[in-house]
């Protein structure tokens, strides 16, 4: 069906299987067929040397190879690029292998051999998924690599997991995420934090928030500028 060939040009899949015949017949498929932008890597190791320096949108991986098998790759993958999709292809059903699979917010788990249709169906969710993070991602903001923060919800995850914030540790988040990278007074900070307060100004209520906020934010991104000013510092 036509629906699986939308937009798939625009998006660069990194190819990951031990059997030169096997990986060459699908990548020729992907490529001549499908339009796609498609990597080879005959294991794990390469690929993980390719993903480091070439921008990859989806992950088609076999589970079985030598040196880094595809369940460890993808746990590398998914400690640099949380939300990648990763499609794994498996010759056989082991139970244990696929439970791990799953733990790894897998997009879809395949069996050998993989029909074309089912390929593109697995590439279409994919790319879903993609779409979905996109319009996810204009409404939070990606402290680091790990670390984000979305507006709307006032939600704040760390490593895929939501953190709990107390109320005042919420609103310190949001004031400095909205105002990311710029140096933040302590009096900034608590007129926007105890704007509904009767609270009279202490600096160790600042300096207490802080230090409690700073705890489950990711090292380094909250700094102290000398004079008594804060800065939410975000990776370019």
């Amino acid at each position: 069906s036509c629906i699986y060939y939308m937009d798939l040009n625009h998006y660069t899949i990194l190819f990951v299987e031990d059997e030169d015949d096997i990986r060459e017949n699908y990548a020729f498929f992907l490529r001549a067929r499908l339009g796609c932008n498609v990597i080879e890597a005959k294991d794990g190791q390469e690929a993980l040397n390719v993903f480091f320096q070439k921008k990859c949108d989806i992950i088609l991986t076999d589970i079985s190879m030598p040196n880094i098998d595809g369940l460890a790759l993808a746990k590398a993958i998914r400690k640099e690029k949380v939300g990648i999709p990763i499609v794994f292809l498996t010759a056989y059903s082991d139970n244990d292998k696929l439970l791990e699979a799953l733990q790894l917010q897998t997009t879809s788990y395949l069996l050998k051999p993989v029909s074309r249709e089912k390929i593109m169906q697995a590439l279409q969710k994919a790319i879903e998924i993609i779409k979905i993070q996109k319009t996810h991602n204009e409404n939070c903001l990606w402290i680091t690599k790990t670390a984000i923060y979305c507006f709307e919800e006032k939600e704040y995850r760390l490593n895929g997991k939501i953190v709990k914030l107390t109320e005042y540790e919420g609103k310190l988040l949001h004031f400095l995420c909205i105002n990311k990278n710029i140096q933040l007074s302590s009096i900034d900070i608590f007129s926007e934090v105890w704007r509904d307060s009767d609270q009279e100004f202490k600096p160790d209520l600042i300096r207490t928030l802080i230090k409690k906020i700073r705890k489950k934010l990711p090292e380094g991104s909250l700094e102290n500028i000398y004079g008594g000013y804060y800065r939410l510092r975000i990776q370019k």
